[in-house]
C-alpha cells in the first residue's frame, strides 16, 4: 500500500508542477493518457477533468486513507485444482 501511495504522490506533484499547469496542451495530453485507465461516471470527460486539475493548482499536500476491504484470494476455487 505504502508503494502505491507514493507512486500517487510522485504524480500528483508532477501533474501539479508549474511546468505542467501552465501549459494547457500539457494538461490535456496527460488527461488523455490517463483516461484508458479510469472507470469513472460517464459524464466525466478530459475537459472537466483538466478543470479539476487547474482548480488544484494550488494544492500542495494530499492525505490518503485506507478502508478495509476482503481480501481477494488469486488461487483457483478448490474444485479447479483437482
Amino acid at each position: 500500500m505504502e508503494n502505491q501511495q507514493r507512486v500517487v504522490r510522485a504524480i500528483i506533484e508532477r501533474f501539479l508542477s508549474a511546468e505542467t499547469l501552465s501549459n494547457p496542451q500539457r494538461i490535456h495530453s496527460v488527461v488523455e493518457g490517463m483516461t484508458p485507465y479510469l472507470d469513472v461516471d460517464e459524464a466525466l470527460n478530459a475537459e472537466s477533468v483538466a478543470g479539476y486539475a487547474v482548480g488544484m493548482r494550488d494544492v500542495r499536500e494530499a492525505t490518503f486513507t485506507c478502508s478495509p476491504c476482503l481480501a481477494v484470494s488469486t488461487r483457483p476455487p478448490p474444485e479447479a485444482r483437482r
